[in-house]
């Protein structure tokens, strides 16, 4: 189970985690990051929208990154949203295999994609600031840490990528480290040398996508969640959930209840009971069809976090504090 994937812009996109994982151990601000393993699938994913095809517009793709280790004849993707190696590509960044940081972008004519690149070389366990972004004058620019590495003037229209976005590569070519801090958006950021932000980003009206990657209120180790209660979620379903509307009866040393999603009571989900004070999973069931679920805890817990998962993804869909009755 992954925890802590979530989109924070107001697209609210759902984040499908695949090898990839939020990690408390690391992280450039907040709760931790999105660890990633070169040469496994190891990725999150979101589905196409035309929301990250850049058109001839502005446009920005950025992520804090932290190279646990580097082979510089290796592609390491950073994000993309990968089409084919062609000119329909849409657009990536990342390593290149030359030892090259690069971003590259296709316009779905001739045969290549186009793309700016410069001699880099991460300093590993570190985090740096990877970034590129398209100016109202059509300028592409590639950024590490704030600096200008190489630029060019392209206005053409970019392909409509149906692809889906990855945080990470499609394939076995993701960062062998962290990435934190991933944000697009449909303006052009920087336009320019720049300092490196200082604190964590916040969703405004150019904000595609925002992942923080913390791993906080929901995540768990072993058969022990940690962190404390919050909207820390992962992704949330198109149309979002609602909490969990929580009626502990019958009877004492049981938490029930009914779980709706978008309004509708929902069956087939996993409810997880985890006592507040020592973290200790206490009980699961599977929600009835009309979205009830019922479980004893066993002990005379004082309160008890109750969570809801999607049984395909492991996504947390809804979660409450209840009081055992």
């Amino acid at each position: 189970m992954t925890f802590g994937v979530y989109d924070s812009s107001s697209y609210v996109h759902q984040i499908t985690c695949n090898g990839a994982y939020a990690d408390p151990t690391q992280a450039k601000f907040g709760g931790g990051s999105l660890k990633t393993v070169w040469g496994s699938t190891s990725q999150a994913t979101i589905a196409s929208g035309t929301e990250f095809n850049p058109g001839s517009g502005q446009f920005t793709v950025e992520a804090w990154v932290d190279w646990t280790s580097h082979v510089a004849t290796n592609y390491e993707a950073i994000l993309c949203q990968w089409q084919t190696n062609n000119a329909n590509l849409g657009w990536w960044l990342g390593m290149f295999n030359t030892g090259a940081l690069g971003f590259q972008w296709g316009t779905g004519t001739g045969t290549t994609a186009s793309n700016i690149n410069a001699a880099y070389t991460p300093t590993l366990n570190s985090f740096a600031h990877i970034a590129a972004d398209r100016d109202a004058s059509g300028v592409v620019r590639l950024y590490a840490n704030g600096a200008v590495l190489a630029s060019t003037t392209d206005t053409s229209t970019w392909f409509a990528s149906t692809a889906t976005v990855f945080l990470g590569d499609v394939g076995t070519s993701s960062v062998p480290g962290y990435i934190d801090e991933m944000r697009i958006s449909n303006i052009a950021r920087f336009g320019g040398a720049f300092t490196p932000p200082s604190s964590p980003y916040t969703p405004d009206a150019n904000t595609v996508l925002l992942v923080h990657a913390n791993r906080g209120a929901l995540s768990i180790n072993g058969n022990k969640a940690s962190g404390s209660l919050g909207r820390q979620i992962s992704s949330v379903p198109v149309g979002q959930a609602s909490g969990l509307l929580k009626a502990p009866t019958p009877g004492p040393r049981t938490v029930s209840g009914l779980v709706t999603v978008t309004g509708t009571p929902t069956g087939g989900l996993i409810v997880v009971a985890y006592a507040e004070a020592t973290h200790e999973l206490i009980g699961t069931a599977i929600t009835a069809a009309n979205g009830t679920y019922s479980i004893n805890c066993g002990a005379n817990w004082q309160a008890v976090t109750v969570i809801a998962y999607d049984p395909v993804t492991y996504q947390a869909i809804a979660f409450d504090r209840v009081i055992p009755a």
